[in-house]
């Protein structure tokens, strides 16, 4: 492969903004791994941007943004869920659309549970779906 000048820069881009959350995060007392640590806040942060791009190109507009007169659907709020990584646990924030079409790439389809009613720390596992290259479980 062919490291471009563009590749490059864009290298030393992501190293410098790494480097500055690490030291945050070194300042702040925060650890690298564990619950509450850099990585998990990371995953997070990285899989709610993918699912927010994936609804907006969904719905084809921004959000806070009008949809414009032919459009029907919109979202419909943002349900918090948690994904099992190899981190651990990660609470995010999965929006939806009203028309319950919005079908997320980022983390696979949600399985509904079963029949009976859900209890309060229940762990319903979905579809594998694929986080910074290893393979986690939805959690609802």
């Amino acid at each position: 492969m062919i490291c471009t000048n563009k590749d490059s820069t864009a290298q030393e881009s992501d190293r410098e903004l790494v480097a500055r959350l690490v030291d945050r995060a070194r300042a702040e007392g925060v650890e690298l791994v564990g619950e509450n640590g850099l990585l998990g806040r990371l995953a997070e942060l990285v899989l709610e941007s993918a699912l927010e791009g994936e609804i907006t190109d969904h719905l084809g507009y921004d959000k806070q943004q009008r949809s414009g007169d032919e459009a029907t659907n919109s979202r419909n709020g943002a349900p918090s869920k948690t994904v099992i990584t190899d981190l651990g646990p990660v609470e995010i924030s999965v929006p939806r659309d009203r028309e319950g079409r919005f079908s997320r790439r980022s983390c696979g389809r949600v399985a509904e549970p079963a029949a009976r009613p859900r209890l309060p720390g229940d762990l319903h596992r979905c579809h594998p779906c694929e986080v910074a290259g290893s393979v986690a479980d939805c959690v609802i």
